[in-house]
């Protein structure tokens, strides 16, 4: 497999995660999407990337670590408000050779 492309979008703070729709491939050039949430946009990137890891292996080494304005704060308060942060890593990925 080889990395062709890739993009994260930031969903931002949701309150009440019923509400968020997802992300899919339909209609791009990408092939892989991975989402994550958790109480920080960093837990969330992690999350993702945790995902992509499981499916991908070590392939996921050439994304992003630390992308620039993932945070660990805000953090989310714990007032019993089911609210999350969501990110979600797209790639497109070319199967077969490195």
């Amino acid at each position: 497999m080889k990395l062709i492309s890739y993009e994260i979008l930031d969903h931002g703070r949701m309150i009440y995660s019923d509400y968020f729709q997802g992300c899919g491939t339909a209609f791009t050039n990408f092939t892989h999407v991975w989402t994550g949430a958790g109480e920080s946009k960093k837990d969330a990137y992690n999350d993702a990337l945790e995902q992509a890891y499981m499916e991908i292996g070590d392939l996921a080494d050439k994304f992003q670590k630390r992308p620039a304005g993932f945070r660990m704060r805000p953090r989310i308060l714990h007032d019993g408000d089911d609210e999350y942060f969501f990110c979600n890593m797209l790639k497109r990925i070319k199967e077969g050779e490195k």
